[in-house]
C-alpha cells in the first residue's frame, strides 16, 4: 500500500489570514484641511467673480497664503488653514467697496479634502460679523461681508469647520464579516475534521 502525504493547511493559519484580511481594509480619508489642496479667492462685486485670487496651495503648518490681493506681505489679507479652522487677518485693516452682491471670501477644497459638513463663527473682532454671513457646501464656504464698510489693522475672523469623514457603512463592513466567517466555517468543516 502506498502512503501520500498531502498539504492540509492548518484551519488556523486560514482563519488568521481572513481576519487580516478584515482589518485591513482601508476605513477613512483625511480627516480635516492637513494636505488638501485649497484657495482661498476675494469675490466682488457677485459671486464667482474673483477680484483677488489666491492661487493654490497644500495645508500643512504655517500661513497658507499671506499676500492676497498684492498688496504685499504685512498690509495684504492674509488666509490661515489649519486642520479645522480657517483664520484671515487684515494686517493693513480693510474697506469695502459699498455696493455690490457680494463682498467676501470663498475658501474652496481643490483636491484631497473630505466634504465639509458644517461651519460656524469661532470668531471676529469686525463690527457685524455674524454666523448668518457664512454659507457652504461640500467644498465651499463663503463668507460674505457685504455691507460691514471697513476695519482697522490687526482685524480678524476665525471660522471653524467639520467634515463628513468617509468611513465604510455599518452594513457593508457587516456584510464583509459575515461573508469571511462564512469562509472559515466552511475551512472548518473540511478540513477541521480531517484525521492524520
Amino acid at each position: 500500500m502506498r502512503v501520500t502525504n498531502t498539504v492540509t493547511p492548518s484551519v488556523s493559519a486560514v482563519v488568521a489570514l481572513l481576519l487580516l484580511s478584515c482589518v485591513s481594509q482601508p476605513q477613512a480619508y483625511a480627516t480635516g484641511f492637513t494636505g488638501a489642496t485649497v484657495s482661498a479667492n476675494y469675490d466682488w462685486p457677485t459671486l464667482g467673480t474673483v477680484l483677488y485670487p489666491s492661487g493654490s496651495a497644500v495645508v500643512g503648518p504655517g500661513v497658507t497664503f499671506d499676500n492676497i490681493g498684492g498688496f504685499g506681505v504685512g498690509n495684504s489679507p492674509s488666509v490661515a488653514f489649519s486642520d479645522a479652522t480657517i483664520l484671515v487677518t487684515y494686517p493693513g485693516g480693510w474697506t469695502e467697496s459699498g455696493f455690490g452682491t457680494y463682498d467676501g471670501w470663498v475658501f474652496s477644497v481643490l483636491s484631497h479634502g473630505p466634504a465639509i459638513s458644517g461651519v460656524s463663527l469661532a470668531g471676529s473682532d469686525i463690527p457685524g460679523v455674524t454666523a448668518s454671513d457664512l454659507s457652504f457646501d461640500s467644498s465651499d464656504i463663503d463668507l460674505n461681508m457685504i455691507g460691514l464698510g471697513n476695519w482697522g489693522a490687526g482685524s480678524y475672523v476665525s471660522i471653524d469647520v467639520t467634515f463628513a469623514n468617509s468611513v465604510p457603512d455599518a452594513a457593508s463592513t457587516a456584510a464583509f464579516l459575515g461573508l469571511a466567517f462564512t469562509g472559515i466555517a466552511a475551512l472548518y468543516r473540511k478540513f477541521g475534521n480531517a484525521k492524520a
